[in-house]
């Protein structure tokens, strides 16, 4: 099991009891009938197995893939912001803290229905594409943004049923047109607390942490405690860290003495952006406000791929673009995205469309971006990169059957330059970034990035 190494005597017994005491405790939800209109899992004899889960399409056939992204102009909006269709579910759990179309904090009403009624709107732009920026997953009541999930199978009523989703993707394709979903591959909603520091910042720290539920009030349905996953405050001095890249695009590194047997990183917390090392940021809570799932462990990125394919075969989305894809863990995001596209083929989607968010340099992301390359593997010019073929290992990272990001969706580099170039002030730029004067830092990302289509091995760029 990845992640793990079978360690002797007593060290197998304490492997042993943590590992039946983790596979006793990571309770999901039992089939609920209440839960039917929003639950894309229909397998009812699941129980409390995610591996068992399973969904239909009721008949209706899958929608193959745009032959090329790059001709498909694309919109995107926040869904709770757009359009209010349905008014009925702005209160759905008619709490204190959910719906003020006055407050920008709180949800406004938009949601599937109300963007139905606009596509018309949409369409007569000469739009494409739309894509969703926040997740179609059940959020707290307030959080519009939708970037905290709370369980990857329950849909935010909020937004509206699985039938309205069906619906609105069966008109957009009807049109031409393609959908492109938002996920958090590492990170939930913020269920979890560190003892001595639940009212505090959690300095990071290898040793870890214990962890508490902090139960809060107002949760939907209930959910104070994710079903799917839990933690775990035992120690398991086999566990082995995943390898990790610095900003030079190098591997570093980590000294470490075991870690906790969990399912989720309990390091501490790390403010969103700022001076860190990337490695520690891939352990850390996300902000102090999302709990960061241990994606680098076998046993829980397997539950993350079962949900990622519950929403194709269920929804039929045509791409799934990756939230602080870099926080991640490298070949954790690079597993997660090679399951998630054969998903997609399954189902006659054979350009299914993953981007990423990359938040540092260029050099930091490029590793991520298809076969990944890292600053020993660069071509040797603008020319050159444009002639490299698949067959060409020495300029990969990974193997043809591990592919990570096809894209960046969003390149920080590309904003913090354009920031600079727009004269504003703040701190704009981290190491590595690509030159500010545009030309240059298109021929350099062209040299540093993999490029190719993963399916026709064709050049094929799509940041």
């Amino acid at each position: 099991m990845m992640g793990f190494r079978m360690p002797t005597t007593a060290g197998a017994l304490l492997w042993l009891t943590t590992f039946v005491t983790l596979w006793s405790t990571a309770q999901a939800h039992e089939y609920r009938e209440d839960f039917v209109p929003w639950n894309l899992n229909t397998n009812k004899d699941a129980g409390t197995n995610v591996l068992q889960y399973s969904t239909t399409r009721r008949g209706r056939a899958y929608t193959p893939s745009p032959q090329n992204w790059r001709e498909l102009p694309f919109y995107t909006l926040l869904l709770d912001k757009f359009a209010d269709g349905d008014p009925s579910n702005n209160d759905f759990f008619n709490t204190t803290f959910e719906h003020d179309q006055n407050e920008i904090n709180m949800r406004f009403g938009g949601d599937v229905r109300g963007l139905r009624s606009r596509l018309d709107y949409i369409e007569g732009m000469g739009i494409k594409a739309i894509y969703i920026a926040g997740t179609l997953f059940l959020n707290m009541p307030w959080q519009a943004d939708s970037y905290s999930a709370l369980d990857f199978s329950l849909l935010d009523p909020h937004w509206g049923t699985i039938d309205d989703w069906v619906d609105l993707i069966d008109d957009i394709h009807s049109r031409g047109m393609y959908i492109m979903a938002d996920f958090t591959v590492g990170t939930m909603a913020d269920l979890i607390g560190f003892k001595g520091h639940l009212n505090s910042s959690t300095p990071f720290n290898l040793a870890e942490y214990d962890a508490v539920w902090k139960k809060p009030p107002y949760a939907p349905w209930g959910i104070d405690e994710y079903p799917d996953f839990k933690f775990v405050n035992e120690r398991n001095q086999s566990c082995q860290l995943p390898t990790f890249w610095t900003n030079e695009g190098m591997i570093i590194d980590v000294p470490y003495d075991g870690c906790y047997a969990s399912e989720f990183d309990q390091f501490g917390d790390m403010e969103a952006f700022g001076v860190h090392p990337d490695w520690q940021r891939q352990l850390s809570k996300f902000a102090s406000v999302q709990d960061r799932l241990r994606e680098w462990q076998s046993d829980v990125m397997a539950k993350i791929k079962v949900f990622s394919c519950l929403v194709i075969e269920a929804l039929d989305i045509d791409g799934i673009r990756i939230d602080k894809a870099t926080q991640v863990s490298l070949d954790g995001l690079a597993d997660w995205t090679t399951s998630t596209h054969a998903c997609a083929n399954s189902v006659g989607k054979h350009n299914f469309f993953i981007p990423g968010e990359v938040t540092g340099g260029d050099r930091f992301g490029s590793p991520y971006i298809g076969r990944g390359r890292t600053v020993t593997q660069r071509p040797p010019g603008f020319i050159a990169a444009s002639q490299v073929t698949q067959g060409q290992n020495q300029f990969f990272l990974r193997d043809r059957q591990h592919i990570g990001l096809d894209a960046v969706a969003f390149h920080y580099s590309i904003y913090r330059s354009l920031c600079r170039f727009l004269g504003m002030d703040g701190n704009l730029q981290v190491a590595y970034d690509i030159d500010v004067n545009f030309v240059t830092a298109w021929n350099q990302m062209f040299v540093n990035n993999d490029f190719l289509n993963k399916e026709t091995g064709i050049l094929d760029p799509r940041h």
